[in-house]
């Protein structure tokens, strides 16, 4: 429980701390069967709301700890702890209670004597002490030694978990103090959490298996990373391989066209660089170099008019559109004047590879 915030009524939850309501959260904490300590670090407030908290603290025997300040009210709920702690830069001070308009009324009288009662039976001040802290008006502070020498706590932790505001004033470092408990309390919710995700019992357990657990994402992502290189190598290499297999399936297919029409008797006597240019050709365009070789005849039967009316229907066309549009003029080039064929051939594969 936090009782870190003036002591009072407020509409405001977040700038007062209800007695009534510290006080049913307390007994609700300790029907469910939880220890409690109180973290307080508070300038005090209201007498009356005050109370609440203390007859809650002793009833349910919370245990108490001074985070940074334990002020007037504040000090009084310090006190009365079942163990009271605090940190080597708190403080506490004591003063009579004190009425809004600073005059006494009887009820005032009834307060003070339950001050006398609690720090007569919490601490190690005498009589003559307790007397002049309430009967005198002012306020009487206390570093943690000097708690710790007059009984107002058991023990001083000896760490540096809450930090020391050296240098600032109460209202700065009450702030502060305030900041480092937030924070703190994120850290323990958290660890609660992490407690309950790795099933383990232990502060020092869950902070073992945090580590492991960072050091197994940091090898599978450095794993990932070495693995998408290697995937990216392999779709390139696989890459590489598909238009090398389709180079070779289109080498293929044009090699067996040339080759078939050659058995066909569809060429005659080719010489070996004709026909390795016609095979280049129908790798550029299989379709064009299809239809060329389907129109043309297994027997040479153009005479040398023919071939000449042939030579010279063909001179003014490309190989492309002859193919697409004459094929059989164009077969009959390729059969009687394979020098125009080669140069029809020629222009059409530069043009080819320009385009490409």
């Amino acid at each position: 429980m936090l009782l870190n915030k003036p002591i009072g009524q407020s509409k405001d939850r977040e700038q007062a701390i209800s007695g009534p309501e510290f006080a049913d959260e307390m007994y609700l904490q300790k029907s469910s069967g939880n220890d409690v300590t109180v973290k307080i670090n508070s300038l005090g407030g209201s007498v009356g709301n005050g109370w609440d908290m203390v007859d809650s603290i002793i009833e349910t025997k919370a245990k108490t700890e001074n985070i940074g300040f334990a002020y007037s009210m504040a000090g009084i709920c310090l006190i009365v702890g079942s163990e009271r702690t605090a940190y080597p830069h708190t403080r506490a001070m004591i003063h009579a209670p004190r009425t809004e308009d600073g005059k006494k009324h009887f009820h005032t009288e009834l307060v003070k004597d339950q001050f006398r009662a609690i720090l007569k039976n919490h601490t190690k001040f005498t009589e003559a002490e307790i007397n002049e802290m309430i009967d005198s008006g002012k306020d009487y502070f206390f570093d943690a030694k000097q708690m710790l020498e007059k009984g107002m706590i058991d023990r001083i932790v000896q760490t540096g978990l809450y930090g020391n505001a050296t240098g600032l004033s109460d209202l700065q470092a009450y702030e502060y103090y305030n900041s480092l408990i937030e924070e703190q309390e994120t850290k323990t919710e958290d660890m609660e959490f992490l407690n309950k995700f790795f099933g383990t019992n232990t502060d020092s357990e869950t902070a073992a298996k945090a580590v492991q657990m960072k050091s197994d994402y940091d090898t599978l992502k450095a794993s990932k990373v070495a693995d998408d290189k290697r995937i990216a190598d392999l779709e390139k290499e696989l890459a590489a391989l598909k238009e090398e297999k389709g180079q070779i399936n289109a080498t293929k297919k044009a090699t067996d066209l040339i080759e078939n029409a050659v058995k066909e008797g569809k060429l005659g006597q080719i010489a070996d660089a004709d026909k390795a240019k016609l095979i280049a050709n129908a790798v550029a365009n299989y379709e064009v170099a299809e239809i060329m070789i389907k129109n043309m005849k297994a027997q040479k039967t153009s005479a040398a008019a023919a071939v000449i009316d042939a030579s010279a229907k063909g001179s003014d066309k490309t190989y492309e559109w002859l193919a697409k549009n004459d094929p059989k003029a164009l077969a009959e080039i390729a059969e009687n004047d394979i020098e125009l064929f080669n140069k029809l051939s020629d222009e059409y594969n530069a043009k080819f590879n320009e385009t490409k």
